[in-house]
């Protein structure tokens, strides 16, 4: 059909190979053309599927219409989240390759000697755009009723009671041992590789209880199969308003949440930062957005780079202490 022009032929067929490498975007495939044409690559240092990879493509899908500009997930998974922070350290700082920053940030810090990159000096911190408790949970056939009854058991058998996590360093587990030096008893860690197998033990009687990031635990406490205990935020968590929340169950300095945000390599030019900062602010403050997100669990809010920034040497020198405390040392 094209012997006659064959360069009508290859201009046919690039253009069908451009608009099958745009259909697939999203999946992180084309990435080196979606880098010629200018797109951004958003670095995810978690597993596709789950609840922040959703969240991150539901908020960059609209960012992205703000800049004009096609945004593209990578999964670079690994390490806590060290590959995709390292990844993006050592990117050039020209605001085309963004991280999905996480707390998961700001603990590697304290748990990791092999980190090569500084998480303050080597990033420039953009946004915190959405937040979330952690959820203390047992298996609704759990004898276990409030927080208090936990911590009583805790104390009275001190390393018997089980409690899952996603795996060593990760938020749940810095935060159940947050809640246990706070509370002065000792549990017993059963690391998992993902929540999603830490819950699934939980539903199965396993383990005693865990501390389940709030989107993870909401669908199952309201279907019966968990029990809620206690929320890591100071206040009452809007969609779980029944469960008294750890500061007011007698701790009231226990105060933790996870949160995600964006960063870029340091150097990254001011107006850059600016574009990216205002792109996805306006994208989560969108109603349609923080419905979407309030459905999940999860809030919405905005922090401005400099908020940004002291937040993570907050909570970078919180986990340091909080490792020290636990006998938890760097590996």
């Amino acid at each position: 059909m094209f012997n006659s022009d064959p360069m009508k032929f290859l201009n046919l067929l690039s253009h069908a190979v451009r608009h099958c490498c745009l259909a697939l975007l999203s999946c992180g495939f084309c990435v080196a053309l979606a880098q010629s044409d200018g797109a951004v690559r958003l670095l995810v240092g978690f597993p596709p599927g789950g609840n922040i990879d959703s969240v991150a493509r539901l908020l960059s899908t609209e960012a992205s219409k703000v800049m004009g500009r096609t945004i593209v997930l990578e999964n670079r998974v690994g390490a806590g989240g060290a590959v995709a922070a390292e990844a993006v350290a050592r990117s050039k700082p020209d605001g085309q390759t963004l991280l999905l920053a996480s707390s998961a940030n700001t603990i590697l810090p304290a748990l990791s000697k092999s980190l090569r990159y500084d998480a303050i000096q080597d990033f420039e911190w953009i946004t915190v755009f959405a937040r979330y408790p952690l959820v203390v949970a047992v298996n609704a056939k759990s004898p276990i009723q409030n927080l208090s009854e936990l911590l009583q058991r805790a104390k009275a058998a001190p390393s018997r009671l089980t409690f899952s996590t996603p795996g060593n360093g990760t938020t749940p587990h810095l935060t159940t041992e947050l809640l246990a030096s706070t509370a002065g008893v000792r549990f017993l860690h059963i690391p998992y590789k993902g929540e999603v197998p830490a819950m699934v033990d939980l539903l199965g009687g396993q383990v005693d209880f865990s501390l389940l990031t709030g989107p993870t635990a909401l669908p199952r406490v309201k279907s019966g199969e968990l029990r809620a205990l206690a929320v890591t935020t100071q206040q009452r968590w809007k969609s779980l308003p029944d469960v008294p929340s750890v500061a007011e169950s007698g701790y009231p300095n226990y105060n933790l949440s996870s949160w995600l945000g964006l960063a870029v390599a340091k150097g990254t030019p001011a107006a850059e930062v600016d574009r990216i900062f205002k792109a996805y602010s306006q994208a989560a403050q969108m109603p349609d957005i923080q419905k979407q997100l309030e459905s999940r669990g999860i809030d919405t809010v905005i922090f401005s780079p400099a908020e940004t920034l002291d937040l993570a040497r907050k909570e970078i020198k919180q986990w340091q202490e909080l490792a020290n405390a636990a006998g938890l040392k760097p590996e």
